[in-house]
């Protein structure tokens, strides 16, 4: 049975002999059982610092009575190859409570060993990996930040010259101009209006993907009460009835939260405009799961659900400029913003019928 053991079994002597040894222990060393009995340990290791750690282990073991335990040492066996060995060495006591044998018992770990070192070897790749990584993000938000004041200062410079000179020309001319020539100044200054806008939108989409999110209680109710008379104050002659749920709490950003109300609220002002009575609702329910689903609701325009999928993408429009304005980047923001919550969100509608709009807050990063 020791000598099917695939384990080293053996046992030695204070002198560091061999008085038993099992097959797989003596075919390690390339030698065989009989010939291994009665030799010293430093007559088969030909590492003498291999030979004095053993016989260490070995005394103590005798001298203690007490059981030592290795998580790993290693061998060179009789081909070269280093194994890695995990031993258990027991002292072999006499009827005089003394000692002078050790039994010990090696399994061969090397393929655990070698299996440890490769996942050491792969984490280390990976943390390298991963400061490469962070390394490219930092130096691309950093041409980010650049672009973002490019834009911000370059762009908008020869917008407010084309305005300026659109008005200056208007007042100079005066009635000179004629209708045409005023509808074209017009369509230009419409132009750079709408220009603006979409760079606000685009340094806006910039911003959120630098910017550390907050964590923290913000009252939705209060956030819309605000943003809808906002509304009422550009324009007072709309008719519009807006209800909005009391004690509508979150936990998130409350700038960025504000961003959502604010385009999901004026996206409901904007395309109920042609309702003799725009009824817009906000509020919050608990799903199935117990998670709240936040809303807003419309009688709006609504839109084809067939194109649903168009809904969040930056610069997508359902509708026609001339049919309602904008920049086609507001619930682009507002998906960016859920994403970055750990949220969903999602809309349903009907064609000249309305639109609801649902998200959900997940845990802030």
């Amino acid at each position: 049975m020791i000598d099917l053991n695939p384990t080293f079994i053996f046992a030695k002597d204070r002198a560091g002999r061999f008085v038993l040894v099992n097959q797989a222990m003596a075919e390690a060393y390339g030698s065989t059982v009989e010939e291994m009995l009665g030799k010293a340990e430093a007559d088969v290791t030909a590492d003498a610092q291999e030979v004095a750690r053993f016989l260490k282990a070995d005394l103590e073991t005798m001298d203690t009575l007490r059981e030592v335990f290795i998580p790993e040492e290693r061998l060179i066996d009789a081909t070269g190859k280093v194994r890695w060995l995990q031993t258990v060495k027991r002292p072999i006591v006499a009827a005089d409570g003394t000692a002078d044998r050790v039994l010990g018992v090696a399994a061969d770990i090397t393929e655990r060993k070698r299996a440890q070192e490769e996942i050491l070897r792969l984490n280390a790749d990976l943390e390298e990996r991963v400061r490469q990584r962070t390394a490219q993000l930092e130096a691309a938000n950093k041409e980010l930040e650049a672009f973002s004041y490019s834009v911000s200062h370059d762009l908008r410079s020869p917008l407010n010259t084309i305005d300026g000179f659109c008005q200056l020309m208007e007042r100079a001319a005066g009635d000179k101009i004629g209708d045409k020539g005023k509808h074209y100044l017009s369509r230009i200054r419409a132009g750079t209006q709408q220009m603006s806008e979409l760079i606000d939108g685009l340094l806006s989409l910039a911003k959120l993907s630098r910017d550390q999110l907050r964590s923290e209680a913000v009252d939705l109710s209060a956030v819309s009460r605000k943003a809808a008379q906002a509304c009422r104050e550009g324009e007072p002659e709309r008719q519009a009835r807006i209800q909005i749920q009391d004690g509508l709490l979150a936990h998130g950003d409350p700038l960025l939260l504000s961003v959502v109300i604010q385009n999901l609220l004026g996206n409901a002002w904007k395309f109920t405009a042609r309702r003799a009575v725009a009824r817009i609702n906000i509020g919050g329910e608990l799903d199935a799961s117990g998670e709240t689903v936040y809303f807003v609701k419309d009688n709006g325009a609504g839109f084809d659900m067939h194109h649903a999928g168009k809904l969040f993408g930056a610069f997508e429009r359902l509708h026609s400029h001339s049919d309602f304005s904008g920049t086609g980047l507001g619930l682009a923001i507002v998906k960016r913003v859920i994403d970055r919550h750990g949220g969903r969100v999602w809309a349903d509608s009907v064609e000249n019928e309305g639109a609801s709009f649902y998200f959900t807050l997940g845990t802030v990063g």
